[in-house]
């Protein structure tokens, strides 16, 4: 309601066609519930469809039917926590330099059920912005000195999103589909970028409850990381098109503090890549990677002491290759395998803390309660990978050192 009284709503994003592509089975909609409105809301309506907009206004003055003409102008007046309820139309690029007066986010997003189309964003040294529900067409930037900005519940389309020297940022709920091929310049054409290589680098990220799908580039990518959160997104039907792209789920090149947990990647060209630099304080646990259809559910050298702990690795073309990819980092050390689903694996058993209680169709095993055999799940296309009744695996696995909770909620 205008006067605030509204607590919550909830929007729900459709995937149009899901089992349109691939072999991916149905893909789940992300949904989110909107921000709470603080207080009175402030308007932004360049078409003046409640009334004459603006740009003189101060906060206290603006209203339903005497609103803001743009989003930028909202968000240097509009008081920090408030929220900016944005009328239906196409919006130029929404842009902001150097705005880092506000001390708690503002929201931005469509008033009532309204459909807006933002033709890109752009921030660069500025605060504290949470976009919700929006339609976002063009690249989402942000750039060096970007902090407390959130991304949800939105629909992202032909381009992704983009983040250089960050910090504190959450991207959740969204669908970032159908992506463009990467453009002349060779960006990448990622669902999700972020890489930084100076010292501070990409930082205090969470990337939770995302679809992606139908990218030509990387699905997630994070280059010199710290303190990321890839938790409980769907990339799938991310396939190279051609023109010589690597197309991985997720690629890691380097950092520190990367968790990737109670995801499912499916029906891609390669599955986790780890490249480049040495990575760590990796966790990769509750994760189902499947229909791998050119490399490795795993492909990875340089994660001394991870824990890969509760994952399904089931029908890639190279299964799991932990290896020593003789470049200038550390060769992978003390890692933690346990309670593993493996198609095959191919790695040397001196690289383990610990490997065992895995089950494994084909390759290496090298701990005591380790079995081999292949596994069978309930409904594999439709994305479930739960094994099915009287499959190898079940009760094989142990509980000491591993999630509370498995990838169904089960303890």
């Amino acid at each position: 309601r205008e006067d605030g009284t509204m607590q919550t709503a909830k929007m729900t994003v459709t995937v149009a066609n899901p089992t349109s592509r691939g072999s991916a089975g149905l893909i789940p909609r992300p949904t989110y519930t909107p921000s709470r409105i603080q207080g009175r809301p402030v308007y932004v309506d360049p078409d003046s469809r409640g009334g004459a907009c603006s740009e003189a206004r101060t906060a206290a003055e603006v209203s339903l039917t005497t609103p803001w003409c743009s989003l930028e102008r909202a968000a240097a007046a509009a008081p920090s926590g408030s929220t900016v309820l944005v009328r239906a139309g196409d919006y130029p690029e929404f842009e902001l330099a150097n705005s880092r007066a506000r001390t708690s986010a503002v929201t931005f997003r469509p008033y009532a059920s309204e459909l807006v189309r933002l033709a890109g964003v752009s921030l660069t040294n500025s605060t504290h912005v949470r976009l919700e529900g929006f339609h976002i067409t063009d690249w989402i930037y942000l750039n060096s000195g970007t902090a407390h900005v959130a991304l949800v519940g939105n629909n992202i389309s032909p381009r992704g999103v983009r983040l250089r020297s960050v910090e504190a940022i959450l991207i959740a709920g969204n669908r970032i589909h159908d992506l463009a091929p990467r453009t002349t310049d060779g960006k990448c054409s990622c669902g999700i970028s972020a890489q930084a290589w100076d010292d501070h680098g990409v930082r205090d990220v969470t990337v939770r409850g995302n679809v992606i799908r139908g990218t030509s580039d990387d699905g997630i990518q994070f280059g010199n990381g710290y303190d990321i959160l890839i938790e409980g997104n769907t990339v799938a039907d991310s396939l190279s098109i051609g023109d010589g792209s690597h197309v991985d789920s997720v690629h890691i090149m380097g950092g520190d503090g990367i968790r990737i947990r109670n995801n499912r990647f499916q029906h891609n060209q390669h599955g986790l890549m780890f490249t480049d630099h040495a990575a760590f304080n990796v966790v990769i646990e509750n994760n189902v990677i499947a229909d791998i259809v050119y490399g490795a559910g795993l492909n990875t050298g340089d994660i001394p002491g991870a824990r890969i702990v509760n994952n399904t690795f089931w029908r890639t073309r190279y299964g799991v290759m932990i290896r020593d990819d003789d470049r200038d980092t550390p060769t992978p050390s003390g890692i933690v395998f346990v309670n593993n689903i493996v198609d095959y694996q191919r790695s040397s058993g001196h690289w383990f803390a610990t490997h065992d209680y895995n089950l494994i169709a084909g390759g290496s095993a090298y701990g005591a309660h380790d079995r081999s055999g292949s596994a069978t799940f309930r409904a594999p296309r439709r994305g479930d990978f739960r094994l099915a009744a009287r499959s190898r695996g079940i009760d094989a696995g142990t509980s000491e050192g591993t999630p509370l909770r498995d990838r169904a909620g089960r303890a």
